[in-house]
C-alpha cells in the first residue's frame, strides 16, 4: 500500500472496550418556566439579534446562545466543572437542555471583550509575551485537574467526546489511553500490513501517556481579552480528558487560519513536537483534518 493510500476503517466507536450503555449528557438549570422564558426570548430576537457564527447568537448584551442538533451538552457541563475547579475564565451557563425535536440549546453569559485572534499581530511584543504568559498560566491550572480515574479519556461528566475534526459524532468514553488510540486508529491494534499505520501504532504502544484536562480549540478566536488582560476563554465543546499531548496537536490544527503564528503556541503550551508528527501522520492515513 503506497503513503498516499487512506486505511479502511471500522466505526471506531466499535473500538471502545465499554460494555456499558453510551451515558449521554444531563441538562442543567431546567425547569418548565425557565425553558418557556428561555425559547420565547429567543424566539423573538433571532431575527434581530447579531449571530458571530451560523450556531451562536447574542440574545441580549448579556447573554448569548449556543443551539443546534450538533451542540453537545457535555460544553455546558465542561464550563461549569473548569469554573468550579479552577480560576480560568469561563462563560456561566444559564441553562442547556434539548428540546423534544432533538436541538439543543446552551444560554450563557457573554464575556464582553474582543478575540486575540482580531488584534494579536497588531500588539507590540511585549503585550504579546504577557497576554501569552497569562494564557498559559490558565492552561497549566487547567492541565492539574486530575481525571476522576488514571488514564481515562472523555468529557468532563463522563460522556463521549465531540470533535467534528477527529470524528463525525460521539467519541468514547474510553477507560484508557490505549483505548482512545485504538479507537482513532479504526480499531486496529495488531500489525495490518501498512508500514505507516503499523509503526504509528508501535509507536503509541511504547509510549507513556498521561490523562489532562484539555480545552481542544485554543485558537485566538476562542480567547477574549480586554485592556490586554485574559478575561475568558470560550467555545468548550471538545473539552475533556485526553493524552497529554492532545492540547499541542489539535492547537496547532486549531491555527489553520494564522498558520505564522504557530511557532507561538509553545510560549502557552508544553510542546510535544514527536507526538504532533505522529497526529499528522494518523490524520493523513484516516483522512482527518
Amino acid at each position: 500500500m503506497t503513503r498516499c493510500e487512506e486505511v479502511e476503517v471500522e466505526d471506531p466507536l466499535k473500538a471502545s472496550k465499554i460494555k456499558n450503555k453510551t451515558p449521554s449528557s444531563k441538562p442543567i438549570n431546567d425547569s418548565p418556566c425557565r425553558r418557556a422564558l428561555l425559547l420565547t426570548v429567543f424566539r423573538v430576537l433571532r431575527r434581530w439579534r447579531p449571530s458571530p457564527t451560523p450556531r451562536v447568537i447574542i440574545l441580549t448584551p448579556h447573554i448569548v446562545l449556543k443551539y443546534g442538533r450538533y451542540v453537545s451538552l457535555s460544553e455546558a457541563h465542561a464550563m461549569e466543572f473548569v469554573s468550579r475547579n479552577s480560576q480560568v475564565p469561563v462563560p456561566r451557563v444559564v441553562a442547556a437542555f434539548e428540546s423534544r425535536h432533538g436541538c439543543r440549546y446552551m444560554f450563557m453569559t457573554r464575556i464582553k471583550g474582543t478575540p486575540l485572534s482580531d488584534v494579536f499581530d497588531e500588539m507590540d511584543e511585549e503585550t504579546k509575551d504577557d497576554v501569552l504568559r497569562q494564557l498559559r498560566m490558565y492552561i497549566q491550572e487547567l492541565r492539574e485537574i486530575r481525571p476522576p480515574t488514571s488514564g481515562f479519556v472523555g468529557a468532563t461528566d463522563l460522556t463521549p467526546l465531540h470533535d467534528e475534526r477527529v470524528y463525525q459524532g460521539a467519541l468514547g468514553p474510553f477507560e484508557n489511553v490505549k483505548e482512545f488510540h485504538t479507537a482513532l486508529c479504526g480499531g486496529f491494534e495488531e500489525p495490518t500490513g501498512h508500514t505507516e499505520l503499523d509503526k504509528l501504532i508501535e509507536q503509541q504502544k511504547k509510549q507513556c501517556y498521561t490523562s489532562r484536562l484539555t480545552h481542544g480549540d485554543l485558537s485566538f478566536r476562542n480567547v477574549i481579552i480586554r485592556h490586554n488582560r485574559v478575561v475568558g476563554i470560550v467555545d468548550w465543546e471538545s473539552a475533556g480528558w485526553y493524552p497529554d499531548y492532545w492540547e499541542y496537536a489539535s492547537t496547532w490544527y486549531s491555527f489553520f487560519d494564522c498558520q505564522h503564528l504557530r511557532r507561538r503556541i509553545d510560549e502557552f503550551l508544553t510542546p510535544y513536537p514527536e507526538r504532533l508528527n505522529s497526529e499528522k501522520v494518523r490524520r493523513s492515513l484516516f483522512n482527518n483534518t
